[in-house]
């Protein structure tokens, strides 16, 4: 379960699927290679979706901790995934398409960002060399305001008439994010040779399917 909103809504469950369902898959689990995807919304929680993920996090870590020789088990920390299912991009343009309208939070907003491809990358690369009991990040670029995240779809997907409509946070999110804090010691980070940004300048104009693939 990966919506913040919804987790709010259903914690039981969010626990039931991210919590429990992690001890599961751990429980029945006989290979050598396990990779988490959790999120940056596990530093520090503020909502039900990131201690659901941290909890899980914490799980892994401890059997990390038991790996046989040969067994690896590590974490994918990642952004927001441009171009996965209920992307928030893939809101927006089917918000363009119907009403002509972007529905926001708050444009000073600052999120990670990636694309489906980058973590693609990240996932092969961790299982050829990704180290037991690390977490990684996905290659996220630089954090991005969400004012020049939208004015990006606006261009790209809408119009001059096209409106910007702010409502404001929603129960469980927070201004910004990060990808760890300085206690955390088994935080590898990003692959220097995976590099991957959703955002990339030079692309925009010319090749935004594959920018915000859906």
């Amino acid at each position: 379960m990966k919506r913040v909103d919804l987790s709010e809504v259903e914690c039981r469950l969010a626990v039931t699927i991210n919590v429990l369902g992690t001890m599961n898959i751990l429980d029945a689990f006989h290979g050598k290679t396990f990779i988490l995807m959790s999120t940056d919304k596990a530093v520090e929680p503020v909502n039900c979706y990131g201690a659901t993920k941290l909890v899980a996090e914490k799980l892994v870590m401890e059997r990390a901790m038991k790996a046989g020789d040969g067994e690896r088990f590590m974490i994918i920390r990642s952004g927001n995934i441009v171009g996965s299912t209920g992307s928030v991009i893939d809101i927006w343009k089917k918000q363009i398409e119907k009403y002509n309208e972007i529905t926001v939070t708050d444009l000073e907003m600052i999120r990670y960002y990636t694309s489906v491809e980058g973590v693609a990358k990240l996932f092969f690369a961790l299982v050829d060399r990704g180290e037991n009991g690390k977490i990684y990040f996905t290659p996220t670029g630089e954090p991005q305001v969400l004012k020049d995240v939208v004015d990006t779809v606006v261009k790209l997907y809408g119009n001059k008439e096209t409106k910007v409509k702010c409502i404001g946070l929603r129960d469980g999110e927070r201004m910004y994010e990060k990808m760890c804090t300085p206690a955390e010691k088994n935080v590898v980070g990003e692959f220097v040779d995976v590099k991957d940004n959703a955002f990339p300048q030079s692309n925009m104009k010319t090749d935004k399917d594959r920018i915000f693939s859906t």
